[in-house]
């Protein structure tokens, strides 16, 4: 992380602010095989290249649960 540039903070949580750019594309319900076989019809070329350079078709997605009072 570089000491000079703040931590993103979101949900009590500190993150580290990333090294580059980053862009992260969400599409929900979509399932992962229908890219690749898209990719692998060849009509997906942005995607295939995307993922040559090193992109992921799957995150993971957390979201945490609501916070509770006693």
């Amino acid at each position: 992380m570089n000491p000079s540039v703040e931590p993103v903070r979101a949900n009590g949580r500190a993150y580290a602010s990333p090294q580059a750019p980053v862009v992260v594309v969400c599409v929900d319900g979509c399932e992962p095989d229908y890219i690749t076989q898209a990719i692998q019809a060849g009509a997906a070329p942005f995607l295939k290249r995307m993922l040559e350079r090193g992109s992921s078709l799957i995150g993971d997605c957390v979201v945490p649960p609501p916070a509770t009072t006693s």
